[in-house]
């Protein structure tokens, strides 16, 4: 498994276990309304942002000419006029 999401599906199950509390306790009369409208916006908020967050860092794999396989060789992508996952050489920006 790849551990450098964990973080963000960690963030995002606190989100959503924040949802439920905040609907949970507006449903249960525990909390004021003003107090549950105010949690509900905030939590909104951090879900917005955490996906722009990944809209902006994630590259779908379609629209990809190479790519890195788990293995750590760079591949051709979907994209790419090789098949799909054979070696590529890579050719530095500078070279």
């Amino acid at each position: 498994m790849n551990t450098t999401k964990q973080p963000l599906l960690i963030w995002s199950s606190i989100l959503v276990t924040l949802q439920i509390l905040t609907g949970g306790a507006i449903l249960g009369e525990l909390i004021g309304h003003a107090l549950a409208g105010f949690s509900i916006l905030v939590v909104a908020a951090l879900q917005g942002g955490t996906q722009f967050y990944i809209r902006g860092t994630v590259t779908a794999n379609v629209s990809v000419a190479a790519r890195v396989d788990d293995e750590g060789t760079v591949v051709a992508g979907p994209a790419a006029p090789q098949k799909d996952g054979s070696p590529v050489h890579v050719i530095s920006a500078t070279d």
